[in-house]
């Protein structure tokens, strides 16, 4: 089983990225199950990708980063023993620490939980100068705990290689991949995503 861990600020397409993540998965012939995160008590994606198959499973209340890492490695161990999909894709709240959550899961993961772990940030090339300029301990540690990192909205503001060094700065050894996700097939963004995947560091190690 591939465990996919998708984080990125309030506004940054995260949303939609993760939706054509889905269904680009699920075109392929696989099977993926959704956590989603919402820091609130309700999820708002529910209706978009409760669909073709896919299956939903909130965990509301609070952000896996804090108190909710429990229940978010008990919620992906029931997944794989029930169910066993092919991938399952968690959906962070927007302020979650990535590296907080994936140091939880090298140090607590149980011994038989087989999952590989990705972790995708999603970094909002339309508004990342004011971002960085008032978010920047939040942004840091989202990119910080990145395997790979999407560049989104492209097509609103393209990235400068000033830009492009500091999110390769802050996020060492990831995959920098740039689109504009909701202009993309779900096959288009599936097939960027899912190579980068391949070519990636470890993301347990």
């Amino acid at each position: 089983m591939e465990l996919l861990l998708c984080g990125g600020f309030l506004g940054s397409g995260k949303t939609t990225l993760i939706n054509k993540l889905l269904h680009g998965i699920t075109e392929q012939g696989l099977t993926v199950a959704l956590i989603e995160n919402e820091a609130c008590q309700e999820g708002i994606d529910a209706a978009l990708t409760g669909q073709e198959g896919i299956k939903v499973v909130p965990l509301f209340g609070g952000c896996v980063c804090c108190q909710l890492s429990g229940s978010l490695l008990e919620t992906v161990q029931k997944l794989e023993a029930e169910l066993s999909p092919d991938w399952v894709v968690v959906e962070l709240t927007g302020l979650a620490m990535m590296d907080n959550i994936r140091e939880v899961f090298r140090m607590y993961a149980p011994k038989d939980l087989t999952a590989r772990l990705h972790t995708l940030a999603v970094a909002d090339m339309a508004r990342w100068d004011k971002l960085v300029l008032r978010m920047e301990p939040v942004i840091r540690r989202q990119l910080a705990g990145a395997d790979t990192v999407v560049i989104n909205k492209v097509d609103l503001q393209p990235p400068s290689p000033q830009t492009l060094a500091q999110i390769e700065a802050l996020s060492p050894g990831a995959v920098i991949l740039s689109m504009s996700a909701a202009s993309l097939s779900p096959a288009e963004v599936w097939t960027q995503v899912s190579k980068a995947f391949v070519s990636g560091k470890e993301c347990t190690e």
